[in-house]
């Protein structure tokens, strides 16, 4: 009775829930946003194992917000190269674990992404992990350091070539002059047209999707190289004459379950797969492949021998007064409920009255 009128109070105090929420800042931490059931967290059940409601991002199917393009399942295909390191790409190349143990580090380009997508658009001077050469490769992050750099591409190839030892002015005058001819052959345009280059080279760096070089077209994944341009992985609006093409920053998640607490530490012994193992046929980005319910159960439950799967392992109690909650298109403190509807709920006793200190004239 007292979690049905509190599940009736939750309908009447909160609005409905955005079905689509956008995940919130916790300092460095980008943590999922689930919507909230509309009466609220009132189910009663005995046990972790016992009636425990499946967790809400496969209730509500959920998806990721992230616009990158990415599928886990394609990473997971024989034919991937192997990492700097001459091993074949695992979970843990990109999932690190962060000084805890807890958790992971924040997955970036340059750490997980670079060894294989190096932003190289010049076949000839593309990275080499082996020799430490850093080739020529577009800035990543910021578009309108790609586009200056593109713009002073001249100067970047002069200054490419003179970092090698030896090199003097002149060989570095010849090697600069020799990269722009065979780029303009490429695209098709006279070396002596910077801005007909330079339009090429946008659309090269930005716009490429298919197996054409100049960009003309063709399906998504004929790849030609490891790098086709920023729209094969990122959103890429349209351009304004003279300034860089907006590129989509994507939103990574650090913590999909953010009302609970998980120490991945504590579950070494298991494999990646055998708590997230939609990742085998995940081909999409909006896919979220958290362990079900259900499958914690297996490890956490009240059989003998059997793991904690008492609430506390896992949550934390949050009766805080000072939480905040929205009222219409307002956020406003707690004191601002009608003390009058959390009277009305049965079984309302002074204690529970003193712990979320309501007095006659509101909460404070």
């Amino acid at each position: 009775e007292l979690m049905d009128a509190s599940s009736e109070l939750g309908r009447k105090v909160f609005p409905p829930s955005d079905p689509n929420p956008k995940p919130r800042q916790i300092g460095e931490l980008t943590i999922f946003s689930k919507t909230r059931p509309p009466g609220g967290y009132t189910k009663t059940f005995a046990a972790f194992d016992q009636g425990h409601p499946e967790f809400l991002i496969h209730v509500r199917k959920l998806k990721d917000p992230d616009t990158l393009e990415y599928g886990h399942a394609r990473h997971e295909q024989a034919n991937i190269p192997n990492t700097e390191f001459g091993k074949s790409l695992d979970c843990q190349y990109c999932h690190q674990p962060d000084t805890t143990g807890a958790g992971f580090r924040k997955i970036t380009f340059e750490r997980n992404c670079m060894a294989c997508h190096a932003l190289s658009f010049d076949p000839e001077l593309a990275p080499n992990l082996a020799t430490h050469d850093p080739g020529v490769v577009v800035p990543h992050g910021m578009p309108d350091q790609a586009f200056a750099y593109l713009t002073g591409l001249r100067s970047q190839y002069y200054l490419y070539a003179m970092r090698r030892t030896g090199t003097t002015p002149a060989q570095a005058q010849a090697f600069m002059d020799d990269h722009m001819q065979k780029l303009a052959n490429t695209y098709g345009v006279s070396p002596n047209d910077p801005s007909g280059l330079m339009s090429a080279l946008t659309k090269r760096v930005f716009y490429y999707v298919g197996s054409d070089p100049q960009g003309n077209g063709g399906a998504r994944g004929q790849e030609v190289r490891n790098f086709l341009s920023c729209k094969a992985c990122h959103p890429v609006g349209d351009q304004v004459l003279g300034k860089a093409p907006p590129v989509t920053k994507p939103i990574i998640v650090d913590r999909w379950l953010g009302d609970g607490r998980f120490d991945h530490s504590k579950h070494q012994q298991q494999s990646c797969a055998q708590c997230h193992s939609s990742i085998h046929t995940s081909e999409k980005t909006s896919d979220i492949n958290v362990p079900t319910q259900r499958s914690c159960t297996e490890c956490h439950n009240s059989k003998p021998g059997g793991v904690a799967n008492d609430c506390s392992s896992c949550h934390g109690y949050h009766n805080d007064p000072a939480r905040r909650t929205v009222k219409g298109n307002e956020i406003v403190p707690l004191k601002s409920i009608d003390p009058a509807l959390l009277a009305s709920i049965p079984g309302h006793r002074p204690t529970l009255r003193q712990m979320l200190r309501v007095e006659a004239g509101g909460m404070r």
